[in-house]
């Protein structure tokens, strides 16, 4: 973890969280005053939830699994990867993603609870296949519309992000719309997988992978929200 108050100057690094397994995907949210992460753990099975032991984030302790796959399942090559959760009118709505050999699902699952009891949403997946099934980033609101970014795995990992629109989202009912494919390369990158962003201090603050630089992307950023 490393902070800033300016986006110039930056804390040192600090190690917050230490497993003796993979860890990726940092997802950090708040639920009643506390914050959490939602790491990848894919490399045990499980969907684990840590907690902050403070407001400065300076370190994350183990919390509880809320999703497993257990020993006597078909487990899939890939468990459970680029995961968050979306609160919708008091029900939790859990995006994640699994491989079974290279064909990925978009999977949803659902639960009156954030931590507890999640079962899988009537239809999913959601889509299965290198292009639309895998998250590139959390799902974002803005402006009353909820996106969900796709990162396209078709012949190169991480080859783009596609965004698609959430038309539809209840325990029984679930509908998306593609509104913008490559939205990296079309903004000048090379390729990246996963697209993220915040609003800090009146400023769009984007965080992306990328192969090299491109100063005017938060200018793209804005004229797509516009469109």
């Amino acid at each position: 973890m490393t902070s800033t108050d300016d986006l110039f100057t930056w804390s040192e690094p600090k190690v917050v969280l230490a497993e003796d397994f993979h860890l990726s995907y940092p997802w950090v949210f708040q639920h009643d005053g506390q914050w959490y992460m939602m790491p990848e753990t894919s490399a045990v099975h499980e969907i684990r939830l840590y907690k902050a032991a403070n407001n400065e984030f300076e370190h994350f302790d183990f919390y509880k699994a809320i999703l497993q796959h257990s020993a006597e399942e078909i487990m899939p090559t890939v468990d459970f990867c680029d995961s968050s959760i979306v609160n919708r009118d008091n029900s939790y709505y859990l995006f994640t993603t699994v491989y079974h050999g290279d064909d990925k699902e978009q999977l949803l699952y659902c639960s009156g609870s954030f931590d507890s009891d999640y079962e899988i949403h009537p239809q999913s997946p959601l889509a299965v296949g290198d292009k639309y099934g895998r998250n590139g980033g959390s799902l974002i609101e803005h402006e009353g519309v909820l996106y969900r970014f796709a990162q396209d795995c078709e012949g190169e990992y991480g080859k783009d992000i596609h965004v698609f629109s959430v038309k539809e989202l209840s325990r029984t009912r679930y509908q998306e719309s593609l509104i913008r494919n490559n939205l990296l390369t079309s903004c000048g990158f090379s390729a990246g997988h996963q697209f993220n962003f915040v609003y800090f201090k009146g400023n769009y603050i984007v965080a992306i992978d990328q192969k090299r630089r491109f100063p005017l992307l938060a200018c793209k950023v804005k004229r797509f929200f516009k469109k």
